[in-house]
């Protein structure tokens, strides 16, 4: 393969400061509640209109193969196969995508990728926090966000809930990848994880539950009232702030 494509997904070396959801005010307080909203993976294709910015026709997204570097044959009993390549009009990129049924949560993660472990300057510091801001992309979906202010009670709760239900938990950081650069296979254990870079302000974070038999859809994980580990508050009075080393 040509090297001038990524054939690879790193995982991200990054600082996660705090986890969040922007929505709607009755929505969000479900999640206070402990009321935990997941929705399988396919909904996110179906939801209808483009426009909707969860919508993702490439929801699942299995492999993306550029058109320089890829061949398609089409076999017709009884003729000679014929091959599609780029010297035969292929352009662009073929990407393919899987019919999963896994069910997740998705959440905003607040984090620096290459966070320097190392004193900065004021003006650094400011550089930094506009970075932690919300993206306006996250905030066309609602007016309030939930934030998880300790994050070590809502883990524990969830991962108890997940084990009293008998639930294969699994989260991480969403990595995302350029449609005109990537070329090749997302590995199994990132199918769901990885989506194309158009995404990216929405920094990613997921649940994720992959059972043997598909969940409901959607799926309500009840972890017990989160009251005391998060707070709600109008989208635009969010600001995250981060101290100075001294």
């Amino acid at each position: 393969m040509d090297n001038k494509y990524i054939d690879r997904i790193d995982e991200i070396d990054t600082k996660l400061f705090a986890l969040l959801k922007v929505g709607k005010y009755e929505h969000l307080r479900q999640l206070q509640e402990g009321k935990l909203r997941f929705r399988h993976l396919e909904y996110y294709k179906k939801i209808e209109g483009e426009k909707e910015p969860f919508h993702d026709d490439h929801e699942g997204l299995i492999s993306i193969m550029q058109a320089d570097s890829v061949q398609l044959m089409i076999s017709v009993p009884g003729k000679p196969p014929h091959t599609i390549s780029a010297s035969t009009g292929l352009v662009g990129q073929v990407t393919i995508n899987v019919k999963k049924t896994a069910s997740v949560l998705c959440l905003f993660a607040v984090h620096l990728e290459n966070w320097p472990e190392r004193e900065f300057t004021e003006d650094e510091k400011k550089i930094y926090e506009a970075q932690l801001q919300l993206t306006d992309a996250v905030k066309e979906f609602g007016d309030s966000v939930w934030v998880i202010t300790k994050s070590d009670v809502f883990l524990d709760r969830v991962r108890a809930a997940c084990d009293k239900s008998k639930l294969p938990l699994r989260g991480g950081l969403v990595k995302y990848v350029e449609r005109s650069k990537f070329h090749g296979f997302i590995p199994d254990h990132l199918i769901g994880y990885v989506k194309l870079s158009t995404f990216s302000k929405q920094r990613e974070y997921r649940f994720l539950l992959d059972c043997a038999e598909p969940l409901p859809d959607p799926f309500v994980l009840d972890v017990g009232s989160l009251e005391d580990a998060s707070i709600i508050t109008p989208v635009d009075d969010f600001r995250m702030q981060i101290g100075l080393q001294e």
